[in-house]
Parts: structure tokens; C-alpha cells; sequence
């Protein structure tokens, strides 16, 4: 589905951008929810839902529900079989039980990571077939037959050189050529939507810091606390705000409390729309301990702010250290050192903000990045 993700949006994003009389664009969504559907461009064709594909992404229980209500009881017994391999580890060997993707394209892509790949490889008719990689897989393992499909593949496109180099050692050498093409950010539509008033006004003599994200261990937010409580001490008049839902969103509510920062550190829960907070911010904080591509990152360099980030290997692909931003090991004294670099000289923050809003990744290039995708699998359309 189109749910507010940095891999939908991302899609999204590069939707819009691809130029109507170069490409002809459908898209197959297990399930027709999320969003951000109704901001898909109207050159875009949404292929009609299948519904043995959204059983197979639901949870067990949630999935089985839904099939009988359909009264498709073949349905029940393929997903009660597929919790099975997946508890199992056992082989893929079930693609009858799932229909063929409607109609025949020069390419298809599996924009999502994971079971998409082998899925387009049999149920879609193609000439060429093309995996996106959003994340380092040496982080999140596969199934074997995942990785045959990522072998066995045309090209994959991967968001950074970071996943590339991740996907070869995964894949020890023996893969598909390989393409960058790195996630999109619309930055005309990042500024508009930060024209929004923010919901918080900004008060007199505090400096405010912002991160994004969902408060799930990947992003780090577990240094946040003990950050703020060394600030705390060392008498920096601060309020920090963090946008976003997850499973650790409550425990992060107690600590603040038990480490008596709830004063400064205010855990929001989901945004619609964080752009204007993230535009109010003196400087936004992203302390992830695993990226594939910072796309909050990447907003907050559009609209000029001064950022933090964890030491990342992806996170180098976007700052250059002290110059458009900073990087440092997640840890609170490096984090607290930088945050008040950062707070409390103005002269290096401007000179953060003019270099971040030169922001390198930008439409038209990523749009180019495609382009060259597209030749390297010899459609490119003339």
C-alpha cells in the first residue's frame, strides 16, 4: 500500500517526476490503501488489486479473516501454509497459488524489497526485469529464494553505494549489474509544505531540535534522553521535539520522564505533515544506528537546516563533515558536543544552512539516474 514511508514517498516522488512522453507508467499495489493514493499523478496507471496478494501480506489472523469474508477458503489454506514456511525457513515453492500481474511491459520493477523481487521474476510479463534495493542486506537477511531473484535479475537498482556494497558481499560477487538510483526528493514540494504554520510556536531565547522518524530501534532514538540530560546540565536552554510512531514510542515517553528531561524532550508521536516543524528547527537530529538513504535527512538539507547525524556510511553519501552538516558516533558526549557547536555559534550554523540548502540530490539528477537505469537495460525510449 501507500503508506507515508520514505520508500513510498520516494516512489511517489519519482512518479511524478518521470516525464509523460518518455515513459508510460502502471503500478501494482498488494492493496489499494495508504495515504498518499490520492496524490498519485493521473498519467499513472493503477492496475486493479489481486486479492490472493493482500492476503499474502496481512497478518495471519487478520489474513485469514479477510479471505473467508471473501469466501475464497483456497486462500485460508495458502496462507495457513505460508505462515508454516515462514516459521519454517522452508523453501518458496507456492507461486501457483498466486495470479499473473495483468498486461505486458518493456520492464518491471520491484520497487519493494524482499518477496516482491522472485514475485516479479514468475508473475509478471516483461522483456526486462529490475529489483530496487532499499536496504543493506547485511542488516536484514532474505530467504534464498529472494536472493536468487536479486541473481537472476536484469540490473538492481540500489539507492546507495552503501546497499551496493552490501548487496555484493551478501551475494559474494556473483549478482546482477548494478545502478544507482537515489531516492527522490521533491524538493518544490518539501518548501511548499513547509510554508505551514508549525503547531508549536518557537519561544523566545530556546533552541529547538527536531528528528524524524519512527521510534523503532533502526532510528536511534534511544541516545535522545541522556543527550538532553547532558545539555540539561550544562545549562543549554533547548527544547527537543520527535515526530513519529513505533513500537518503542511509549518507552520513550517513561524515560523522559524517569530521567526528568520531560521539560525538553517531547516525543510527539506522527505528523502529517512534519515539514513545518522540521523548517522551525535551529537543527534536526538524526541519530540512526541503520539507513539505507536518509530521506528525512535529505528534507531538512532542502529547506536549508543545519544537521546531525549518526556515523553511517550512507550518511557520508549526503554530508560532507562540517560542511553541510555534521556526523558523529551515536553516543550522547558526541552528540551533545555537536549540538552545541551547533546552538551556540551562529556563524557555523549559517555557514551549515547556506552549504545544506545546495543539496545535491536533486530532481532533475535522480530523473537523469533513471534515465541511465533505463539504457543500462536497453529500453531506454527514444
Amino acid at each position: 500500500e501507500l503508506a507515508t514511508n520514505g520508500a513510498m514517498m520516494s516512489l511517489l516522488a519519482l512518479l511524478k517526476a518521470l516525464p509523460v512522453d518518455k515513459y508510460e507508467s502502471s503500478l501494482f499495489l498488494f492493496d489499494h490503501g495508504g495515504n498518499l493514493m490520492n496524490e498519485l499523478p493521473s498519467n499513472v496507471k493503477v492496475l486493479p488489486e489481486k486479492l490472493a496478494y493482500s492476503i499474502h501480506r496481512l497478518p495471519t489472523k487478520q489474513a485469514i479473516v479477510k479471505a473467508v469474508k471473501h469466501g475464497r477458503f483456497d486462500l485460508i489454506i495458502y496462507r495457513m501454509l505460508l505462515s508454516l514456511q515462514r516459521r519454517w525457513k522452508l523453501k518458496y515453492n507456492m507461486w501457483s497459488w498466486l495470479p499473473e500481474v495483468d498486461g505486458e511491459y518493456d520492464v518491471v520493477i520491484s520497487y519493494s524489497d524482499g518477496f516482491v523481487a522472485p514475485m516479479i521474476l514468475r508473475k509478471v510479463t516483461s522483456g526486462k526485469k529490475c529489483c530496487w534495493v532499499h536496504v543493506p542486506y547485511t542488516h536484514m537477511p532474505l530467504y534464498d529464494y529472494e536472493y536468487e531473484a536479486l541473481r537472476k535479475a536484469d540490473v538492481c537498482a540500489t539507492v546507495s553505494n552503501d546497499v551496493g556494497d552490501a548487496l555484493n558481499k551478501v551475494l559474494h560477487g556473483v549478482s546482477a549489474p548494478q545502478h544507482i538510483v537515489h531516492n527522490i526528493i521533491d524538493a518544490e514540494t518539501c518548501i511548499m509544505r513547509a510554508q505551514e504554520q508549525c503547531e508549536e510556536p518557537h519561544k523566545d531565547g530556546v533552541k529547538r531540535i527536531v528528528s524524524v522518524g519512527r521510534v523503532t530501534p533502526a532510528k536511534g532514538f534511544e541516545v535522545i534522553c541522556p543527550t538532553a540530560k547532558l545539555l540539561q546540565e550544562q545549562n543549554q536552554h533547548f527544547e527537543w521535539y520527535i515526530l513519529g510512531d513505533g513500537e518503542e514510542l511509549q518507552k520513550f515517553r517513561q524515560m523522559a520522564i524517569d530521567m526528568n528531561v520531560v521539560e525538553n524532550v517531547h516525543f510527539v508521536g506522527n505528523k502529517s505533515n512534519p515539514m513545518p516543524w522540521v523548517k522551525s528547527a535551529d537543527v534536526v537530529v538524526q541519530p540512526s544506528t541503520f539507513e539505507s538513504w536518509g530521506m528525512t535527512v535529505s528534507e531538512a538539507l532542502c529547506l536549508g537546516k543545519a544537521v546531525i547525524t549518526s556515523d553511517l556510511p550512507v550518511f557520508a553519501e549526503q554530508i560532507t563533515n562540517g560542511v553541510n552538516g555534521i556526523m558523529r558516533p551515536a553516543k550522547p558526549s558526541y552528540f551533545v558536543e555537536a549540538i552545541k557547536d551547533v546552538l551556540t555559534d551562529d556563524a557555523f550554523r549559517n555557514k551549515l544552512e547556506t552549504n545544506a540548502a545546495n543539496y545535491p540530490f536533486t530532481k532533475e539528477i535522480v530523473v537523469r539516474e533513471f534515465d541511465q537505469l533505463m539504457k543500462k537495460l536497453n529500453i531506454y525510449p527514444e
